[in-house]
């Protein structure tokens, strides 16, 4: 199963997100600095006639100014570096308010990149790619299936934002239209769990994330890692999230370098029961208030104060 020799994907984006439970006070802001390190790796070494953001580009409906003003800098950038390469960016569930009324910072994108001809933002309805390939955009009033009856063409290939799992909503991946209209390949994604399906006869991509996200989206392993105590002494976990198996009398290393440290505690019977990992967090409290108190009089006064609460 291969996508097109002519397109590059980009898996679900979420600019924006905030990487804080466990993150060490000293590592924090790593993970968005390398969320937009692989976002513009991905837009600037593009060499395909079509790159297709798969949707969600921003983690939530409205973001800071900022995140969008980025994006909108790099993906101007790229499309200058690449004049051939027409990049389209699909609007995901993430990137649309259920209230017409309310403007995302998703539209606000749109707007901003309005005037660069080699940039296509796909809102409201499907649109063609070439002879034979869509895109189509999640939509909060209507349903995927009728995005794509909508959408004319004689199509082989067709890209969207779609639950692949069926959990009874009208965003399902409408493969059974598909097959009646010959379609032999839909792109999907929206599932940070990248994979590959056969479903009435069209085959399914599942771009995943462009970062793994949770434990539950890393099925490598790479960047997301559980671990007993005796496991984690043979690692190096500096550029891992690290979850950590605690049995009866164990606890919490408080000086492990990683990019975030959380804890599940197992019994005997090996049921699982998540820990409070709040000690871990607190140990940057008295690091953060003390920068902030720094060439401060009365910084000693707080700091002892603080220190005597805790």
């Amino acid at each position: 199963m291969m996508l097109p020799e002519n397109v590059t994907v980009l898996g679900d984006p979420h600019l924006g997100r905030k990487f804080k439970t466990g993150v060490p006070l000293h590592r924090v802001g790593e993970r968005e600095r390398s969320q937009w390190g692989d976002f513009q790796l991905s837009l600037m070494n593009c060499e395909t006639e079509y790159h297709i953001n798969m949707g969600d580009l921003f983690d939530k409906f409205v973001v800071p100014p900022e995140i969008v003003l980025e994006a909108v800098r790099i993906y101007k950038q790229a499309a200058k570096a690449n004049p051939n390469t027409i990049y389209v960016v699909i609007e995901g569930n993430h990137d649309r308010s259920k209230d017409n009324a309310k403007a995302s910072s998703f539209d606000l994108f749109a707007n901003l990149v309005l005037d660069v001809e080699n940039i296509i933002v796909v809102q409201e309805s499907g649109m063609l790619l070439g002879s034979n390939m869509a895109v189509l955009p999640y939509h909060p009033f209507r349903s995927a299936e009728e995005i794509l009856d909508e959408t004319p063409g004689d199509l082989d290939v067709v890209f969207g934002h779609w639950d692949i799992a069926d959990f009874g909503g009208e965003n399902v991946i409408p493969t059974e239209l598909m097959a009646r209209r010959g379609i032999r390949l839909a792109v999907s994604g929206h599932d940070h769990v990248a994979r590959e399906e056969r479903r009435h006869g069209v085959d399914i991509i599942v771009t995943g994330s462009m970062q793994p996200y949770t434990h539950a989206e890393d099925t490598s392993g790479e960047f997301y890692k559980t671990v007993t105590l005796d496991e984690l002494a043979e690692l190096d976990p500096t550029n891992m999230n690290i979850r950590v198996l605690l049995r009866e009398g164990e606890t919490l290393p408080t000086d492990l370098d990683c990019l975030s440290l959380t804890a599940k505690r197992v019994t005997d019977e090996d049921d699982k029961v998540e820990v409070d990992t709040s000690e871990f967090d607190s140990l940057d409290l008295g690091q953060m208030l003390a920068k902030s108190l720094e060439g401060l009089s009365i910084s000693d006064t707080l700091m002892e104060a603080f220190n005597a609460a805790s």
